[in-house]
């Protein structure tokens, strides 16, 4: 099994071509670094293969299209295919943006309200405990204007985490205008050869949210080709019983006996009775 993992590397603005300077942190970057760009990714891969990423890891920086893989996959820089990942590449910011006014952020359910428009990453991120412990639920999920990100609540670890467009209802806010939003994309539609008890079921980080649980290995089994061409090529995800896991389309889209392994997704339906 091929565990997915993102690692955050960090490096000073003035000395970019320095790759000592690179360290990893999960979740997200702290308060005066900013996600590393794909040249200076580019220009300590090695260093960051050797030094930092398990030989199985993935890492990413501020490029959301690509990643770099360790050196169990030839240590390369490739196409980003949206898989799970958990952690950043950051890098010292000598200029960072001033402290944010946390307290004049609100959340919105689906938009923001008259006079205020979505927070920007940046203020996310330096506002992120913040948001977590009094805007939040413990297992809530928030995004900004940023349709890249999302912020995990606190049973999430207060992460910000790649978004790939799963929906996320409720919105940080902060004070001013916000541009005229485009119109949505109609839904697709299902597919009409799933079995009725695929719809809604999806691929989630960790833990079900709220009116959501694990589904059983049955619901797994009916529905795997669609589950692995959801959550991403390489990667593996469990259910509600703890003796099986479901591999990606890397390994045939089989289930296999698990035991003892982490697996960082979990496959969740909406709760019956809902």
């Amino acid at each position: 099994m091929m565990l997915k993992y993102v690692l955050a590397a960090c490096v000073s603005a003035t000395m970019a071509q320095d790759c000592t300077l690179l360290m990893h942190h999960v979740g997200s970057c702290i308060l005066g670094q900013r996600l590393a760009d794909l040249n200076e990714m580019t220009s300590c891969s090695a260093y960051i293969c050797n030094n930092l990423l398990d030989p199985y890891a993935i890492a990413h920086g501020s490029d959301m299209t690509k990643k770099i893989a360790g050196s169990g996959y030839g240590c390369v820089i490739e196409d980003w295919d949206g898989m799970y990942v958990g952690d950043v590449i950051c890098m010292n910011d000598p200029n960072p943006p001033p402290p944010a006014n946390c307290w004049k952020l609100v959340n919105g359910t689906g938009s923001c309200p008259a006079g205020m428009q979505p927070a920007d990453l940046a203020t996310l991120t330096r506002c992120q405990d913040k948001v977590c412990s009094d805007m939040l639920g413990s297992y809530g999920e928030a995004h900004g204007n940023d349709t890249a990100w999302k912020l995990l609540g606190s049973g999430f670890g207060c992460e910000i985490s790649p978004w790939h467009g799963e929906e996320v209802s409720t919105v940080i806010c902060m004070p001013g205008e916000a541009p005229p939003s485009p119109p949505p994309s109609p839904p697709t539609p299902p597919s009409p050869t799933l079995p009725a008890l695929c719809d809604g079921v999806r691929v989630r980080s960790r833990f079900c949210p709220t009116g959501e649980e694990p589904v059983s290995r049955e619901v797994v089994s009916q529905c795997s080709q669609m589950i692995c061409d959801s959550m991403g090529f390489h990667n593996t995800t469990r259910g509600l019983e703890n003796n099986f896991k479901l591999m990606g389309n890397a390994f045939g889209c089989r289930l296999e006996p698990w035991v003892n392994a982490s697996i960082d997704l979990i496959t969740c339906s909406p709760s019956q009775g809902l």
